[in-house]
């Protein structure tokens, strides 16, 4: 090395490949394998370097410098994706790799994807991150601490990301976010998804119509619109319901919704338009 070595954390690895992060003085950092004498320069920072996490797919690399702010680089095309102030200590969740967790100024502050930061007030230097513990060491007691992931378990269904949404909310979260996920996979389609979520919250109602969906599908009767007309007309959202059972080609299954629930101005309005 070029440079007196200023911290240095193990990240492990599949056997004889494990390796070594290395920051140094001059501002390199480098991950070194046990199997390999060259060192790999993941980035090049102007400062001292104070602390460095991978993530757990080594796709990004957390670098903190002796500006106390947080870069998060791609390990790959080296390009900057984000960097955030008044950092201290930083660690990648062992669980969900676009998740980390960073200390400083008095606060711990969680960071998912591109989400604005979550922030709480707590002292104490991060030492790991694992599901939705963070482990602290302050002074000379080290705790365990547990944040809520919710808020970036809604942006990720927000942005229609639900393979995302549902590994996160797989660290632990409430059945509300669980029956909020089913119903977005619901109406985005991902109906595997949706059965996962409703079958953790024991939700027999939309269990049963997505056993429905299956058994369409196996006659070779599966419709989108069809689908969401039926999900529709579940949740009570009628006008809903007849509008995509229209779209679907099966008028008369707005009619016979409307007249079983004994609204027949609507089964005409239905009638008419089949």
């Amino acid at each position: 090395m070029d440079s007196p070595i200023r911290y240095l954390k193990l990240i492990g690895g599949p056997s004889d490949y494990e390796s070594v992060l290395l920051g140094l003085k001059n501002g390199g950092v480098y991950q070194v394998f046990v199997n390999n004498p060259f060192p790999q320069l993941l980035a090049k920072q102007n400062g001292v370097i104070f602390c460095v996490d991978m993530n757990i797919n080594r796709t990004k690399v957390a670098i903190i410098d002796d500006t106390l702010t947080l870069y998060v680089y791609n390990v790959r095309t080296k390009e900057l994706l984000y960097q955030e102030p008044n950092a201290q200590t930083v660690a990648w969740n062992i669980s969900f790799p676009d998740m980390l967790a960073f200390s400083g100024d008095g606060f711990i502050n969680i960071k998912v994807a591109d989400f604005p930061v979550y922030r709480q007030n707590l002292q104490g230097l991060i030492v790991g991150f694992n599901g939705c513990t963070i482990y602290l060491l302050h002074l000379c007691a080290m705790s365990g601490i547990t944040v809520p992931v919710t808020d970036a378990v809604y942006r990720y269904i927000g942005k229609k990301q639900l393979d995302n949404a549902y590994r996160l909310a797989c660290l632990g979260e409430t059945s509300k976010t669980w029956e909020a996920l089913g119903h977005a996979c619901l109406e985005q389609g991902q109906f595997n998804l949706a059965k996962k979520c409703f079958s953790r919250i024991r939700d027999v109602k939309y269990l049963n119509l997505l056993a429905n969906y299956e058994e369409a599908t196996k006659r070779g009767e599966n419709k989108m619109n069809i689908n969401l007309g039926d999900y529709y007309a579940y949740g009570g959202r009628f006008q809903d319901a007849a509008r995509n059972y229209q779209h679907g080609g099966a008028p008369e299954r707005a009619m016979t919704m409307f007249s079983d629930l004994r609204m027949f101005d609507q089964a005409k309005v239905s009638l008419k338009r089949k």
